[in-house]
């Protein structure tokens, strides 16, 4: 103890201070030490969580995205063959209306080549019936008597 003395230290005034040091670490390690390690690892733990949260939110971000790509992508897809189907069946019904087309154009020649030769055959008989007579007429005429039916329609059937 001499040697503290020596260094002007006095020593119940450093053990004094020594144990007011030692109540002050204790009352500081209990009232504030503590709470504030705790405070920071509370802290510490809301931090590691929301970058967690944040982590899992960009994952689901990125899932979301990719899920909404590939629906546009199978969209996109549904829709072209939709398109190509629909351009087949207009392909094959324009080609059902013009082979119809086809066919009631033929149907209207041919109606109109028969209603034709109808009237021609009807004009024929006509012109027969004109043309026997005027022979008729004409043999009348020259010979001053009343020719034999029968001599009429063989004349008529030799000029045909």
């Amino acid at each position: 103890m001499e040697a503290l003395s020596s260094l002007g230290i006095d020593w119940k005034s450093l053990i004094a201070q020594i144990v007011n040091f030692l109540v002050l670490l204790f009352v500081l390690s209990k009232l504030l030490y503590k709470p504030l390690v705790e405070m920071l690892d509370q802290r510490k733990k809301g931090i590691a969580k929301g970058v967690a949260d944040a982590k899992a939110a960009e994952a689901r971000l990125l899932q979301v995205e990719e899920e909404a790509k590939e629906k546009i992508k199978g969209a996109v897809e549904n829709a072209n063959e939709i398109v190509e189907k629909a351009s087949k069946e207009a392909t094959k019904q324009a080609a059902t209306i013009i082979e119809d087309a086809k066919k009631k154009s033929f149907q209207i020649i041919e109606k109109a080549n028969e209603s034709a030769q109808k009237r021609q055959n009807e004009i024929m008989r006509e012109v027969k019936k004109d043309l026997a007579d005027i022979v008729e007429t004409a043999i009348i005429k020259i010979t001053s008597k009343q020719p034999a039916k029968e001599s009429i329609d063989q004349a008529i059937k030799e000029l045909n």
